[in-house]
């Protein structure tokens, strides 16, 4: 019962319950029932249910759009010429607006109406609130949402696509060069802010607290902590490191074209570097038919590893603010440990926002004659992260096991 005019429906797609769709693009997993889509780019796993929603010239990725979300693009002038990004995870709750354009950063929750057109691109895991006619951001909150962490296991458990060819390449890893490039963007930011040493400072159309900047620029650095540490404890162990030489030729990147800003291509992460010269092999010729644009695509995706250990050694030097060659065992070991003591503190706090959900449960449930507590620790997602946590304690301390012998 859907209408759906000049659309692009990719693999896995759902659509129904008198959908009205125009003029979009649909890529794989996404669900769209009951409300309006016209002109949008719907990116992996975008997701809307309500018959009040209107989704209209924006770019969505692994989105999930709240009942009444609405956007504009039309201010009477020249005509429908705005338009909106929200960056992948991104949610909006219930009667959420925004005026376009607009861009906000990947993995935000957007509430309230929001007319300033606001760029929180640099700002990503954050909550975007409206208070008084304002819209006000608390930077890096959202990684610490149970919210969060279900949506990443769930992309990747509903995947629906049945071909023997899968045409989308999708990347679900929370934690890449595309998210921390941004955190970090975001750390500088913070940190401009925070020099100015006043109570309430405006950015790119939202205000945020000096509480909000002082606690964001934990929760980011923190992010930053885990992805090194994930990243240098996959390359320790991959490389079997056992000697100084060992360590020395682990510590090379074999291709640096990871290096540099990178982008979510429906779904994909690459370095947008890669993309750049791939458009210039499509302006040349180069590459002349859609399955030879295919292959090339399949050949960056392939290389997201490659590309992400040389963006990582990179960050690396800079962190610690030497050259590459001049890092050392005790440098890998202590960034090792700062990134377990960071995802074990990100754990309880996600753990903490479960039970907090768990007891609005409870309390408000439909059961209110015969409440019992739940037996939360028993849930799913608890335990995957139990023993994702147990997993990367296990993985850490076999990594610095390796390197204190040399």
């Amino acid at each position: 019962s859907a209408v759906v005019r000049h659309c692009f429906v990719g693999q896995g797609v759902r659509l129904g319950a008198h959908l009205s769709a125009e003029h979009s693009l649909l890529v794989a997993n996404s669900e769209l029932l009951n409300g309006e889509v016209c002109s949008i780019f719907a990116g992996p796993h975008t997701i809307s249910h309500h018959k009040s929603t209107l989704l209209i010239a924006g770019m969505f990725s692994f989105y999930n759009a709240g009942s009444a979300t609405n956007q504009s693009n039309h201010m009477y002038k020249l005509g429908p010429i705005h338009q909106g990004t929200l960056e992948r995870g991104c949610k909006t709750g219930s009667g959420a607006y925004l005026m376009f354009p607009a861009h906000v950063g990947a993995f935000t929750l957007v509430l309230g109406s929001h007319y300033g057109r606001p760029d929180t691109s640099a700002l990503p895991f954050s909550y975007l609130t409206e208070k008084e006619g304002c819209s006000v951001i608390f930077p890096g909150i959202n990684l610490h949402s149970i919210g969060l962490q279900r949506d990443i296991e769930k992309w990747v458990e509903r995947d629906r696509r049945t071909a023997l060819e899968k045409l989308d390449l999708i990347n679900t890893e929370l934690f890449t060069p595309y998210t921390i490039g941004r955190v970090c963007s975001g750390i500088e930011v913070i940190r401009r802010l925070l020099e100015k040493n006043i109570e309430h400072v405006t950015y790119s159309g939202v205000k945020i607290s000096k509480s909000a900047l002082i606690k964001g620029l934990k929760y980011y650095e923190e992010a930053v902590e885990i992805f090194l540490s994930n990243v240098l404890v996959d390359r320790v162990l991959s490389q079997q490191v056992a000697s100084q030489e060992a360590l020395r030729a682990a510590l090379q990147a074999t291709d640096k074209s990871g290096l540099g800003e990178w982008v979510d291509v429906a779904g994909m992460l690459a370095p947008k570097s890669e993309i750049e010269r791939l458009f210039g092999e499509l302006e040349s010729c180069a590459v002349g038919s859609t399955a030879q644009l295919a292959s090339r695509f399949e050949q960056v995706h392939r290389r997201y590893a490659e590309y992400t250990w040389a963006w990582a050694l990179n960050l690396l030097a800079n962190r610690l603010g030497k050259e590459v060659q001049l890092v050392g065992a005790p440098d890998i070991i202590s960034v090792v440990a700062q990134g377990l003591k960071a995802e074990e503190h990100r754990i309880r706090m996600l753990i903490s926002d479960a039970d907090q959900d768990a007891q609005l449960a409870e309390k408000w449930g439909s059961d209110m004659f015969q409440r019992r507590k739940a037996p939360q620790q028993d849930t799913p997602i608890l335990k995957t992260l139990d023993a994702q946590l147990e997993r990367q304690r296990q993985r850490a301390a076999q990594a610095i096991g390796m390197l204190t012998a040399i």
